[in-house]
């Protein structure tokens, strides 16, 4: 009798452990939603980067660090769900094993034991044990995710979705920072295909191409530059990279003009402020008119003209006195 009692008890605790997880796992609308709130978070902080960085609130490399930190967020975040989700997707199994278990056990047990060894020890066999295999893996994921980690991640991604533009864009992103130029260029011409006259894009396949080339912006990665610029002409990376295109060709006016308008929109930042500062002072050692032009912006040009520009009252509550007029 006081077999049968710890069997039951036994039993009761076996039961108990297998579905402790699945009735956890009714909880999988809730993790629907926080999923798409996630999700919903991660795309208004992307805008809200995109839009600093248009600003000139961030400059292109704190633009970059904070999207990765965003995208391996977020991957976490869904990973986790994810294994939720398919926890859930057992729950069904829950009757099944109530009934299976206990069978299974009963008849196993007459089959291969022997429950009189508890009161006769010498009728204990030696018998090969089961190893615990049946290891539930729950998902968990590192801290953050290596460069390593996020390629094969988004990899797989685009392997289920070859047309995500986003998806070949980080590609791209992440290869660059892993200094392999030729898939970033690979990863944004991809983008390009896709998305032909996004300025964020034609600004990254020029960067990565010039890397690919030792930093040479001549020839098509200026070409893709000025090309963005007619699209987004405050970006900054934009002008950044036209400035050292300029540059390289001893276009020293050019450079000093793209980089003169890159710098008010870099002001919150006094790393690349001070930095573009420096770099404007060595074309002004060069040529030294250019500081007095810089001084004097209607200077050498000898007239000025004054206009005014005023936009309906409808519109004038909406618009920011840093907005583009075109």
């Amino acid at each position: 009798m006081t077999f049968w009692i710890i069997t039951i008890a036994l039993l009761a605790l076996a039961l108990v452990i297998l579905l402790l997880p699945l009735l956890r796992a009714t909880r999988t609308q809730q993790n629907d939603q926080r999923q798409q709130q996630n999700i919903q978070i991660a795309r208004e902080k992307k805008a809200l980067l995109e839009t600093q960085l248009a600003d000139g609130e961030i400059d292109q490399a704190d633009f970059d660090s904070a999207y990765l930190d965003l995208q391996n967020a977020l991957a976490l975040e869904l990973s986790r769900d994810e294994t939720v989700d398919q926890q859930a997707r057992g729950k069904w199994m829950a009757a099944l094993i109530v009934l299976a278990v206990p069978a299974a056990s009963v008849v196993l047990y007459f089959m291969l034991g022997e429950y009189r060894v508890i009161e006769n020890p010498r009728l204990a066999q030696a018998q090969a044990q089961v190893p615990a295999h049946a290891q539930v893996q729950q998902g968990a994921a590192a801290p953050q995710m290596t460069l390593q980690e996020m390629e094969a991640a988004i990899k797989e991604r685009l392997r289920d979705n070859p047309e995500d533009v986003e998806g070949w864009f980080m590609l791209g992103r992440t290869m660059m920072a892993k200094q392999q130029y030729d898939e970033a260029v690979t990863a944004f011409q991809r983008s390009k295909d896709l998305l032909a006259d996004e300025p964020g894009i034609l600004f990254a396949l020029a960067d990565a191409l010039a890397m690919q080339n030792n930093g040479n912006l001549l020839g098509e990665p200026e070409e893709l530059v000025l090309r963005g610029l007619q699209l987004a002409p405050r970006f900054p990376n934009g002008l950044w990279l036209a400035g050292m295109a300029a540059e390289q060709r001893q276009d020293y006016k050019s450079a000093h003009r793209y980089w003169t308008q890159l710098l008010p929109l870099i002001s919150d930042n006094p790393d690349s402020t001070r930095e573009i500062r420096s770099l404007l002072a060595k074309l002004e050692e060069r040529e030294p008119e250019l500081a007095s032009a810089a001084t004097d912006p209607a200077s050498g040009s000898g007239s000025r003209i004054s206009l005014v520009v005023d936009i309906s009252p409808q519109l004038k509550s909406k618009a920011k006195p840093e907005d583009a007029v075109f």
